[in-house]
C-alpha cells in the first residue's frame, strides 16, 4: 500500500475505463492507486464552474483547426466512442 493512512476500497470499471486507467498509470509511472487517489482529489477540489469552463473550452475547441492544411481527420474510433458517451453522461 502506498500510504499506510489510507483506507482499501473496492468497485468496478469497464473493459475500457480499465484500459484507459492503464494507459495513464503507465504513461505517468505511478501506481494504479496513485492515480486513482489523484484523479480523486483533482474532482473534489474542483468546482462545478470550474468543470463548466474547461467543457466549454474542450467544446469551442473542435474543429478549430479542420481548415488548417495540416489537419488529419480522425476517424471515429474507440477513444472518439469513449469522449462521446463521457460527454453525454451515459
Amino acid at each position: 500500500m502506498d500510504n499506510p493512512m489510507c483506507e482499501p476500497d473496492n468497485f468496478y470499471l469497464d473493459g475500457e475505463q480499465a484500459r484507459s486507467r492503464d494507459e495513464v498509470a503507465r504513461a505517468q509511472g505511478i501506481s494504479l492507486a496513485a492515480q486513482i487517489r489523484r484523479l480523486i482529489d483533482r474532482r473534489l477540489d474542483q468546482t462545478e464552474s470550474d468543470l463548466e469552463s474547461e467543457l466549454a473550452a474542450i467544446e469551442a475547441s473542435f474543429n478549430i483547426i479542420a481548415g488548417e492544411e495540416n489537419f488529419v481527420e480522425r476517424n471515429t474510433d474507440d477513444r472518439s466512442r469513449h469522449l462521446d458517451k463521457v460527454r453525454s453522461g451515459r
